[in-house]
């Protein structure tokens, strides 16, 4: 039985560390706002919300190595600006204020998890990556693009 638990220990040791290489591995280019561009994968989503906070999980993908070009448009004016960049890692969750009823994610992801959003629609066709999506509890949601 003590050898099991060794065992056990041993494995949880070697998926973190391997989760802490992965997140290591994808450190982004040094952030300069040039760098950050529209014409990239994306996703695009649009709430009925006025006030309250996104948030969204997100879950990258590490078919392509990380460009640094992971950002969320928070208030849709299509710049980027100081605060929008996302650092990688696995996993997200993002959290933040209402700005704008649109934002746009860019990156390529394989996850998209964003329920009881209020959303109206949700643009998921250019995110070749992405091959699960979670949007349940948005009853308004009326246009889906894959």
């Amino acid at each position: 039985m003590k050898s099991f638990s060794k065992l056990a220990e041993l494995t949880k040791i070697i998926f973190a560390a391997t989760l802490c290489f992965m997140a290591a591995s994808n450190v982004p280019i040094a952030a300069q706002e040039n760098q950050y561009v529209v014409e990239e994968n994306r996703i695009v989503l649009t709430t009925a919300k006025t006030s309250g906070k996104w948030k969204i999980l997100l879950l990258v993908t590490y078919s392509e190595p990380d460009d640094g070009h992971r950002w969320i448009d928070w208030n849709n004016d299509g710049a980027y600006q100081a605060g929008e960049e996302i650092v990688p890692s696995v996993t997200e969750v993002v959290k933040h204020a209402i700005e704008s009823q649109t934002i746009t994610i860019y990156g390529n992801y394989k996850y998209l998890l964003c329920s009881n959003m209020e959303l109206t629609s949700a643009d998921l066709k250019k995110c070749p990556a992405l091959t699960t999506m979670n949007l349940t509890r948005n009853l308004e949601l009326t246009k889906l693009r894959k």
